[in-house]
């Protein structure tokens, strides 16, 4: 496959004094995770000139607050989980601590060693990475507010690669203190005594065993007939028993009607489930039912 180069033009201003950048180039990316990323190395290696524009962290969601950091988490827990079944292989150990505040800074860790290296991925394939927000102005133009101060860029060819943010349900009390997203769920500074997961998908299993295996006492609320509702219906199952193991209590075509305040920093949970109305007390709640794709204000209309 070929690619036609087009010159680069760039008119620029002092940092720092609402600078004004004029550019061409043959590929705009907008969106540096998985997608994003990828797609820019790709293109430069095919010898286009790439400009990719993110607006948070390099890794986007998955290396920053989705996959990465969980499954480094999920890691952590395995071991704490190997180590208290020692005695089952034969091997004498004491009884095993969590240690949250290390199992976070090993995931710090992780996650920095993994975008620092897709960052040098980029550098090295020449691909011009810009900090900010990117806006349709015009067909294959783009306004991006960044930090210092506003750009113009332009391009044949755009690949619009901006993710998904955590789904919003319309709970009355889902604004609550400790009512958290995935994102609050991976930045908690110490392990809670109790979480509610609103949701048995893939994302909500992971937190809900991530944390059962802790220790946590663990409810998980599925509004559809069983777990993993995307999978087989054999995989739903296993997973269901695999979190009664770890002492979780699962309740599936049960809806929440509503959170509440409760006594002693806690949240009440009203759930409609096939048996009635009945209710749930937790210290924290994660709401896990899905995520969205991020296009609000990038402007498509003007595309």
């Amino acid at each position: 496959m070929g690619v036609t180069l087009r010159t680069t033009t760039r008119a620029l201003q002092p940092k720092g004094s609402g600078t004004r950048v004029n550019t061409a180039s043959d590929l705009i990316v907008i969106g540096g995770g998985p997608g994003g990323y990828v797609a820019a190395l790709r293109a430069a290696q095919l010898g286009a000139r790439v400009i990719l524009v993110e607006a948070g962290e390099i890794g986007g969601v998955c290396l920053n607050v989705g996959c990465i950091p969980t499954k480094a988490l999920l890691w952590s827990a395995e071991v704490y989980h190997l180590v208290a079944e020692a005695a089952r292989f034969g091997v004498r150990t004491g009884p095993p601590e969590a240690d949250w505040p290390a199992m976070q800074a090993r995931k710090a860790e992780v996650v920095g060693k993994l975008v620092g290296g897709v960052r040098m991925l980029l550098q090295r394939a020449g691909v011009e990475v810009i900090p900010g927000r990117a806006r349709f102005s015009g067909p294959g133009a783009l306004t991006v507010e960044g930090p210092d101060g506003a750009a113009t860029l332009s391009a044949p060819r755009l690949i619009i690669a901006t993710g998904s943010s955590p789904l919003t349900l319309p709970i009355p009390g889902s604004d609550l203190p400790g009512v958290l997203d995935s994102s609050g769920a991976l930045a908690l500074e110490a392990l809670p005594k109790s979480l509610l997961v609103v949701g048995g998908g893939a994302v909500g299993l992971e937190f809900a065993s991530l944390f059962a295996t802790l220790g946590v006492r663990v409810t998980v609320v599925e509004m559809l007939p069983r777990l993993a509702p995307l999978a087989d219906a054999d995989v739903g199952e296993a997973l269901r028993m695999a979190l009664l193991l770890q002492g979780a209590k699962v309740h599936v075509n049960t809806r929440i009607v509503a959170l509440e305040a409760a006594a002693a920093s806690a949240l009440r949970a009203r759930l409609a489930g096939a048996e009635g109305e009945t209710s749930v007390e937790a210290e924290k709640v994660l709401l896990a039912a899905g995520r969205r794709p991020n296009v609000e204000g990038l402007g498509l209309e003007a595309a």
